[in-house]
């Protein structure tokens, strides 16, 4: 008996040891994702199938129904018998004592023993499990789980599971990553007959683990574009396909693994220069062009939205560079006007004053002269109506009587504004000079503002 316990023990060590020996992936400092959880129950379940267990319920599966559940395993496995958690044997079988022969005694001895090397393993499973999903995620996904005095002691795998899934849960852009995954195609070197189980085998994962319902028909259409493209058959079978008239999953994959079935028997019967040899190579040329489009159409419109943005893009920068010149334009031009003017306003008292000066030079000349010129009719001086002199009652009189900014909505009301600021304008030259000065001057500072 003492060394049937030691064994025991040993066996309990060896499992733990062998698990904990291939930790599971870490994710700590974040909130793992669902794929990553998922990933982490995957790696619980291929410890959980390597262990050697004789329980009527574990078949070939070991301890598989500790990770996934009564319910599920029942469902996954309907030829077993329903799941039951291990519990601690007693040393001795509880009927060793009830009489019977001595072959029946043995018996007894010998499965108490094996119910006992069983749970060794369990323990051993169970521990180590524990301890590696501890350490592959923060504490946050389990320490609900602890107990006051025993801790993680008695907590199995299957809440553990329950506890990080509660945590874990799927965002519509995780939904929608995964299905692209799961429309990923037939990969290089994939036998199409592989391919046709994969695409069932994730549907029914997807399914089973509440992700989303991918219909029959949508698998049919994605195993379809599958067929048209990979090229491996010619004309004559597509067109076959085509005319079939019961189109199922089910009668897709029966027919073209048919028909892969006989190239390969083929190929190998000619040597390798099969089917795909002869006509295999022109397979893209025979497909239809509306198959074509079916197949190109996801490829044509990405591209044409890349070039639609870049000619965007391109469109955008040349108007932001025209309305750039055109600004400098403006502001140039505004800037020669404002010249202009204080130039124009500010030059007019000089030139009458050369008006007169010439004037005077004239009559000089002509008194010089010996035969008296006709008598010349002297110019009347002109009042400088550019005369920029005012004082500072003239500017209290020309801000009162300055006409009031509004705007003009009818031809009427435009006239009539004209000619009360014209008539402004020739009673107060100055004040307009200034009027016109400080508009020019806010107007390019705003245009350099922008």
């Amino acid at each position: 008996m003492v060394s049937g316990i030691a064994s025991n023990h040993a066996l309990e060590k060896a499992t733990f040891d062998a698990i904990r020996a291939r930790p599971f992936t870490k994710i700590a400092g974040r909130k793992p994702t669902w794929r990553q959880a998922e990933n982490l129950i995957k790696e619980m379940k291929d410890a959980a199938l390597s262990c050697d267990v004789t329980y009527d319920w574990a078949g070939e599966f070991g301890l598989l129904a500790e990770i996934v559940g009564a319910a599920k395993y029942a469902t996954d496995n309907p030829t077993l018998n329903p799941y039951v958690a291990p519990t601690q044997p007693p040393n001795q079988h509880a009927n060793i004592n009830a009489g019977g022969t001595a072959a029946v005694i043995k018996a007894l001895e010998a499965a108490n023993d094996l119910a006992l090397r069983d749970f060794a393993v369990v323990k051993g499973f169970r521990r180590g499990v524990n301890m590696n999903l501890m350490d592959a995620v923060d504490d946050t996904y389990f320490d609900q789980l602890e107990e006051d005095v025993y801790g993680y002691k008695r907590i199995l795998p299957r809440e553990f599971v329950v506890e990080l899934q509660r945590w874990c849960f799927l965002t519509d852009l995780e939904i929608e990553a995964i299905r692209k995954h799961w429309n990923r195609g037939m990969q290089p070197g994939e036998h199409i007959t592989k391919y046709a189980k994969r695409l069932t085998k994730e549907q029914k994962k997807l399914k089973d683990d509440n992700v989303c319902d991918i219909a029959d028909s949508d698998k049919l259409h994605t195993y379809m574009l599958e067929m048209w493209k990979c090229g491996h058959f010619d004309r004559s079978t597509m067109m076959e396909w085509v005319a079939t008239p019961a189109k199922t999953f089910a009668t897709a994959t029966a027919f073209f693994n048919k028909k892969e079935l006989e190239i390969e028997k083929f190929e190998q019967s000619s040597g390798g220069a099969g089917i795909r040899g002869f006509t295999g190579a022109n397979a893209a040329v025979e497909i239809t062009e509306g198959v074509r489009d079916v197949v190109t159409t996801a490829l044509d419109d990405a591209r044409e939205q890349s070039e639609r943005k870049d000619k965007e893009h391109a469109l955008a920068i040349t108007q932001l560079k025209s309305a750039n010149d055109a600004a400098q334009q403006q502001l140039a031009a505004i800037t020669h006007a404002l010249a202009a003017i204080t130039t124009r306003l500010d030059g007019g008292s000089n030139r009458r004053r050369y008006d007169e000066d010439s004037d005077d030079s004239s009559d000089d000349d002509s008194e010089k002269e010996n035969t008296p010129p006709p008598k010349k009719k002297r110019r009347k001086k002109r009042k400088n109506k550019r005369a920029t002199t005012t004082t500072a009652g003239d500017d209290d009189q020309a801000a009162k009587e300055k006409p009031e900014f509004k705007r003009w909505t009818t031809d009427k009301e435009k006239k009539e504004g004209l000619e009360e600021w014209n008539a402004w304008k020739k009673k107060y030259p100055a004040a307009f000079k200034k009027h016109m000065i400080e508009l020019a001057r806010k107007k390019l500072k705003r245009l350099e503002d922008e």
